[in-house]
């Protein structure tokens, strides 16, 4: 069986897919991200580092995240797979 394509845009369907949960509506910590992309604290920072995730240094050790820039993040990152039976 041949693998399916992953969709570059984000969209199964011609729908955008919404991330699990709902967007909290003030910035995040470190702990926040983590927890609403359901991921560990460790994979925030590669994130950051490796695949550009928006975030706001307030200061230099402290960082927060938009929660509005995060969600468009996530969105443009997701691998939506077609399976053809």
């Amino acid at each position: 069986m041949a693998r399916s394509r992953r969709n570059p845009v984000g969209k199964f369907g011609g729908v955008a897919v919404p991330p699990p949960g709902p967007a909290p509506e003030k910035l995040l910590d470190v702990e926040g991200a983590a927890a609403w992309l359901g991921v560990s604290r460790t994979k925030v920072f590669e994130l950051m580092r490796d695949e550009g995730l928006p975030v706001i240094r307030m200061s230099g050790r402290m960082i927060r995240f938009d929660t509005n820039s995060l969600y468009q993040w996530a969105l443009t990152r997701q691998t939506n797979y077609v399976f053809i039976a």
